[in-house]
């Protein structure tokens, strides 16, 4: 319930030349649709690597199937792939630039530089051959 209260209730507590509203919330009601398992996820022990690829491919092609495509190929040490920018002018009809954000991480140890190069050229390749695309 949501009600705005009267002038002569106003003045019981010296408010003057204002609106005020009182709400009634059923929290019986409200509780059950907040509901939600919530899970804590610890802080990494080890740090997390980005690489960014952008790549020039087909303006049809969803940004979604790129990024399921780049989790699919990048195995144990991909933690996560994200869309970073789009870009459309200046290139070729039909054609669009995609960045996608790649993190890759290990849970018992610090990646090296040659383990992370050769996971994020997996995807590259991976993308550039499903995709037609090229790095831009």
């Amino acid at each position: 319930k949501l009600c705005k209260l009267r002038p002569e209730e106003l003045s019981l507590f010296d408010i003057k030349d204002r609106d005020v509203f009182l709400a009634e919330i059923d929290l019986d009601e409200l509780l059950p649709m907040a509901a939600g398992s919530k899970k804590f996820k610890p802080f990494p022990r080890f740090p997390t690597v980005t690489r960014d690829i952008t790549l020039e491919l087909d303006e049809r092609v969803p940004v979604e199937d790129i990024l399921r495509a780049a989790r699919a190929a990048g195995g144990d040490l991909l933690r996560g792939a994200a869309f970073k920018d789009y870009y459309d002018t200046n290139l070729p009809a039909g054609t669009k630039r995609v960045t996608i954000s790649c993190q890759y991480a290990s849970f018992t140890r610090t990646l090296t530089d040659a383990e992370v190069n050769a996971a994020h050229s997996g995807v590259v390749e991976s993308l550039k051959k499903g995709f037609s695309a090229r790095v831009a």
